[in-house]
């Protein structure tokens, strides 16, 4: 690929030196406003000090997590070096064998163990698709000399107490395979990212933008600690990928009272971002939305359950624009009632997505937030509450599915 010359590189530069002028201007014309400045000014200043304080936390919680792996490491060593060619007490190596069998299977109070002289004996009851993972589980346990394998196979659980219950477990995996990642893995994983996006940055040319997309792609999964498929918005709610918001609110009015309000067809009288809500039949309903820069959002739902006075859990249809799914509890306290929401919901292009939105003022947190004082105020004083959201219809979309009685 051909060089760059002197003139286009002085090109660029010039026209980068404009643009940066233009949004230095820019800005101290946003700040400077006769009428919102000071506002504007006081907000910059307290995101400031309380990204300032973020960021303190965070240094101290990753130092912290790198001095404990690093005395954790120190003390594996100095053990292992220790019992090099001294067998390793059986009611120690008992627990060090319980310990790594609670971290393979979900069943590990089905499997007895025996322990003489470093040689483990696994007896009792396994599910056939587990045992060659308990058995090498055990086998890797530091001091362990040889496994007798006594295990009796299952292909089922049912009839067996011992083996039903949570859902199977894969075992120890790398820090890197793993959903979250620790503090100081993510410092790491971020330094690394932010120095292959500059190096890509500076090389340029094809093998520039491959180097630096791979090191956005993982400074961004560092910072916000998701799955690469969460991040850019692949898969669905219902592999448990997505965003997770939870929200609780006390109304003053009784549980029946709440749950008959709580109908898609009064949605629109306190969630500031719903256009429209059309019942489709047999549980479904279409919803149109405004999403950021108030541009229509729309997607069909459908209830998936429903307990009077009790719960609702609702989920979007397959292929919504927006995948969500969740559930909301109605709980009785005092006079008054507590409402729990708890939804799952994927953006649009994943967690990026999701930064884009919350950029243009579309947080579906705060949004919620508002949404669920609004209902409070239509609950407890039976009008509609007058705000400047209700009265503007801010931009913002909630991915909030359906609920009926």
């Amino acid at each position: 690929m051909a060089d760059y010359t002197h003139d286009e590189r002085e090109s660029g530069g010039t026209g980068l030196a404009l643009l940066g002028a233009l949004g230095l201007g820019a800005l101290i014309m946003y700040l400077a406003d006769p009428y919102s400045g000071r506002g504007r000014r006081a907000r910059l200043r307290d995101r400031y000090v309380s990204t300032a304080r973020r960021l303190q936390q965070g240094a101290d919680v990753v130092l912290r997590d790198a001095t404990h792996r690093a005395t954790g490491t120190v003390a594996s060593v100095r053990g292992w070096m220790a019992e090099r060619g001294q067998a390793t007490d059986d009611v120690i190596l008992l627990e060090r064998v319980r310990s790594a069998l609670g971290r393979t299977t979900p069943h590990p109070h089905a499997v007895e163990v025996r322990v003489i002289g470093s040689n483990v004996t696994l007896s009792g009851d396994a599910l056939a698709d587990e045992a060659g993972r308990i058995v090498d589980c055990v086998a890797k346990v530091r001091g362990v000399k040889s496994v007798e394998n006594r295990l009796r196979l299952h292909d089922s659980s049912e009839n067996f107490p011992s083996l039903q219950g949570s859902g199977r477990r894969a075992g120890a995996r790398m820090e890197l395979m793993q959903d979250n990642w620790s503090p100081a893995w993510r410092s790491l994983a971020g330094a690394i990212g932010a120095g292959l996006t500059l190096a890509g940055w500076i090389r340029g040319g094809v093998q520039g933008m491959a180097l630096g997309t791979t090191g956005a792609g993982l400074l961004a999964r560092a910072v916000v600690n998701r799955d690469f498929a969460t991040l850019v918005g692949v898969g669905s709610t219902a592999s448990g990928k997505g965003l997770v918001v939870q929200k609780s609110i006390y109304v003053d009015a009784p549980v029946e009272d709440v749950y008959r309000q709580w109908t898609i067809e009064n949605f629109p009288n306190w969630m500031s971002h719903v256009r429209e809500v059309r019942p489709l039949g047999n549980g479904r309903h279409h919803w149109v939305v405004e999403g950021p820069a108030k541009v229509p959002v729309e997607w069909d739902s459908e209830i998936t359950h429903s307990v009077p006075n009790q719960e609702l859990e609702w989920r979007a249809v397959p292929g919504a624009t927006v995948d969500n799914a969740g559930r909301v509890y109605f709980c009785p306290e005092g006079d008054g009632t507590r409402v729990q929401v708890t939804i799952c919901y994927m953006p649009p292009a994943g967690v990026i997505g999701h930064a884009v939105a919350k950029a243009l003022g579309s947080d579906p947190k705060s949004r919620m937030d508002d949404d669920l004082m609004r209902f409070k105020a239509l609950l407890e004083t039976g009008r509609p509450a007058h705000d400047a959201a209700t009265a503007k219809r801010s931009s913002g979309f909630w991915p909030f599915s359906s609920a009926r009685h």
